[in-house]
């Protein structure tokens, strides 16, 4: 039986592939770590591991400033079980240098497909085949993302292409309005759900527990063993949402950027 540390870096895996061509332009190969470059819309450059036994403290931070600066961006790193070596040493570096913790998720994964069905519907339609428009005008008014991520997002509906496949389920109401949105990425066994977001005026009504109950029938069928979703550390109501449909928590990260 694999550790909770296997999936993990099995997952990590999966995740810097996922960027590639949806979120990320390119994957930077350092001899440290990989890192995965991001739109300025988006949020800075993440060293998403590290192997701190490769390299000093000043090389990592030298090599993933000097490259992200020649290309007007910024840069961060996201800690987990996935980094080696004297992680802290290399806070306490990073941290003299206006690095200070800045975001911190809880990843969790749900394993068990088993109970699916006692997932309440809710009075909402739920469609697994939406129109690309539809989508990226929901990315856009549901979670607030820029003109830029949206046309990002799009064009990846429309070319798909690369190891992972990437899909949405969108919910409407009886009368065919467009009010909500559920990412998945998937590939082999292992499944990821993001950009969840609902329209102000539709939250509180069951919609993202019957979105998540159509996307994980469809990786059921698609031969999914597990599937991870991503969720802020405050953000208590998401959390408990997720454990109420079988998820526990796989990994918490911190993601540390420069304050400036």
């Amino acid at each position: 039986m694999r550790s909770d540390q296997q999936i993990w870096r099995e997952f990590l895996d999966f995740r810097i592939m996922e960027c590639l061509g949806l979120w990320s332009r390119a994957v930077i190969h350092f001899p440290f770590g990989r890192m995965i470059l991001l739109h300025p819309d988006d949020a800075p450059c993440l060293l998403m591991e590290g192997s701190l036994e490769r390299a000093s403290p000043a090389q990592v931070l030298g090599e993933t400033e000097a490259l992200v600066s020649g290309l007007d961006l910024g840069c961060a790193f996201m800690f987990s079980s996935a980094w080696r070596g004297d992680v802290a040493a290399f806070k306490a570096y990073i941290s003299e240098r206006g690095y200070r913790p800045a975001f911190e998720q809880f990843w969790m994964v749900k394993e068990d497909f088993s109970d699916i069905e006692s997932i309440p519907d809710s009075g909402y339609i739920i469609d697994d085949t939406p129109n690309s428009a539809v989508v990226k005008d929901l990315y856009r008014r549901a979670l607030g993302a820029s003109d830029a991520l949206s046309d990002l997002l799009k064009r990846k509906l429309d070319t798909g292409g690369g190891p992972i496949n990437t899909g949405f389920v969108v919910a409407k109401t009886p009368n065919g309005e467009p009010v909500a949105c559920g990412g998945y990425s998937h590939a082999s066994t292992i499944s990821y759900f993001h950009c969840l977001g609902t329209l102000k005026e539709h939250r509180r009504r069951g919609i993202a527990k019957h979105m998540a109950k159509v996307r994980l029938r469809m990786m059921r069928e698609r031969g999914v063993e597990y599937t991870v979703g991503a969720v802020s550390k405050r953000n208590i109501p998401s959390i408990e949402m997720q454990k109420s449909l079988g998820y526990r928590v796989l990994e918490e990260t911190v993601i540390w950027r420069k304050i400036e």
